[in-house]
């Protein structure tokens, strides 16, 4: 609060930001060695130091560019309670249920804001139980720690799953297919394109990308039921219609929307929610769940089947 200038508040949220901070670039020890002398007459320690280079850099990036010969805005007025926002609106963050935070004075901090409770394991093995809480509910957590004692520090991880949004009323969301065009038009509720549903389980996935060897959906689904220790048989060498991938951020995989061509992958059946959504939250909200056409097993076998799509937007 002293070297930044932050009140309460703001300190406990940039403070968790930092700390949980992905993007930021550790001091290496060789580098803090050569400015420490400087820095720590001021008042800095390695981790303040960190901090102060990681704020400017923040700056740099989210600061715009004033235009050319633009007068100089006048000063606002200092807010009492700021309300900064340091995550888009739809991002989620899964907050440990520990110490305070199972009291019911903490559970009224998050009042309806709290979407649902999920139970976890932490590096020991250990059950440990996670709430998923909205970005005003994260705000409502800061001001109520805030407004008590101030000591207790939450632990926030950024959660993040595939959107999915299966229509009822039509064939949308499809890899490769305009469900807007006339002859996609569904003929009813009973309509075969309609399949699969929101909630139809079991239901085959197409798989791509690191699912494309199976130790990585074993890590996921052996979490869930020990019976996925050996799922080299449950995979099906398939290749799927409509899409093309291509790489994003260097080294991602992602299927899109590309008529005409194809995609060989592989096929599981997902038995129910909790296996999808481990699925789910493996590919994050960079990808949705949408409809597809497989051939699963051989060029004449066709199935509908659903796959992760990028979100290109």
């Amino acid at each position: 609060q002293r070297l930044f200038g932050y009140d309460q508040l703001t300190a406990a949220i940039r403070l968790e930001e930092f700390r949980t901070g992905l993007a930021r670039t550790p001091v290496t020890n060789a580098h803090w060695g050569l400015v420490s002398t400087k820095y720590e007459r001021a008042g800095f320690d390695k981790e303040a130091y960190e901090h102060d280079r990681w704020r400017l850099s923040r700056a740099k990036q989210v600061s715009p560019r004033p235009p050319a010969r633009a007068p100089a805005p006048a000063p606002a007025p200092a807010a009492k309670v700021p309300a900064p926002t340091f995550a888009p609106r739809g991002v989620s963050f899964l907050v440990k249920l520990e110490g305070p935070s199972e009291d019911s004075d903490l559970a009224e901090a998050f009042g309806s804001q709290t979407d649902l409770k999920v139970l976890g394991q932490d590096a020991s093995g250990e059950s440990k139980g996670f709430c998923v809480v909205n970005q005003d509910a994260r705000q409502a957590i800061f001001a109520w720690i805030c407004a008590t004692d101030g000591s207790f520090n939450p632990t926030f991880l950024p959660y993040s799953m595939a959107r999915k949004e299966l229509s009822a009323t039509s064939i949308a969301p499809t890899l490769g297919v305009d469900a807007s065009l006339p002859q996609h038009r569904i003929n009813g509720p009973d309509d075969w394109r309609l399949r699969p549903r929101q909630d139809e389980y079991p239901v085959k996935y197409f798989l791509y990308g690191t699912f494309a060897d199976p130790t990585v959906l074993r890590r996921l689904l052996i979490l869930i039921q020990d019976k996925y220790k050996n799922l080299d048989d449950m995979y099906v060498k398939s290749r799927v219609l409509g899409g093309k991938l291509v790489t994003w951020d260097g080294k991602y995989e992602g299927l899109v929307d590309s008529e005409g061509d194809f995609v060989w992958g592989w096929s599981f059946e997902v038995e129910d929610r909790d296996q999808e959504d481990a699925l789910r939250c493996y590919e994050t909200g960079r990808y949705e769940v949408v409809r597809c056409i497989a051939q699963i097993g051989g060029p004449t076998r066709l199935s509908r089947a659903l796959t992760f799509r990028f979100v290109t937007e």
